[in-house]
């Protein structure tokens, strides 16, 4: 997360969760959200590494503003890539965990509402990231604390122009940040959430994606975006599909 910003009290983002590897993968902390009682988000990036890590070795943990305190850990039983994720252009970058153990919400675990299929985020509408990630672009460590950080949404058009990002922003990828540079996601927030504020609630607008460098001048992230239809019914038609299991 660039620039660093103070966590804002233990349940300031309710619905942050981290997941990280253990055994002999070591240790890879990154923020992820959890939407339901048994899912959380990924990247489709993370299971189609030349050694994808198998789901037994990773660990979600939530209720914490803080690596290694958790309220809540549970394993992981399956990892869902999107099946039209591209490694060339991080279109449909989108994966789900399950989690073997429910989540308890309490007063430090809460849900994120999903948007509804084509909900409009309008630009400059202003969200909020947050995660585990690097405050400084290519720092040896990522944060112990979680970080967070208030962004603006930047249209697709915008986006797509010569200075910006030239045409690679897809329909399922919406952008958000600081064309002047600045706040931004960094490395270790990937398949973070950006969330934002609509009709009294909190939904989940965007993964944390791609992007080139942290918080550059007119490169700010790319987010996965979760409203568009194609990865909104993916997201639940897997988690039926698992359901009837």
């Amino acid at each position: 997360m660039r620039p660093p910003q103070t966590p804002r009290g233990d349940a300031s983002w309710l619905w942050a969760a981290l997941r990280s590897v253990r055994g002999k993968y070591g240790a890879d902390p990154s923020a992820r959200l959890h939407f339901a009682v048994s899912w959380v988000s990924a990247l489709s990036d993370l299971c189609v590494s030349a050694s994808p890590i198998p789901a037994p070795y990773w660990r979600v943990v939530a209720g914490t503003v803080l690596v290694y305190q958790a309220r809540f850990t549970s394993s992981v039983t399956a990892i869902i890539r999107h099946q039209n994720y591209n490694e060339a252009t991080d279109d449909y970058d989108l994966a789900l965990m399950k989690v073997s153990t429910p989540f308890v919400f309490s007063a430090a675990v809460q849900p994120v509402c999903l948007p509804m299929s084509q909900q409009n985020f309008q630009p400059n509408s202003r969200c909020w990231i947050s995660g585990f990630g690097r405050t400084v672009a290519n720092a040896k460590e990522t944060s112990q604390v979680l970080m967070n950080a208030e962004i603006t949404i930047i249209s697709t058009s915008l986006c797509n122009s010569a200075d910006v990002y030239n045409g690679d922003i897809s329909a399922r990828m919406m952008c958000a940040g600081d064309l002047r540079g600045g706040r931004d996601s960094c490395q270790g927030d990937s398949g973070g959430p950006l969330v934002c504020f609509q009709d009294d609630r909190w939904y989940l607008a965007g993964v944390t994606s791609w992007g080139t460098g942290c918080g550059q001048p007119n490169k700010p992230g790319v987010y996965a975006r979760v409203s568009d239809p194609n990865l909104l019914q993916w997201i639940y038609s897997k988690m039926e599909m698992e359901r009837n299991r």
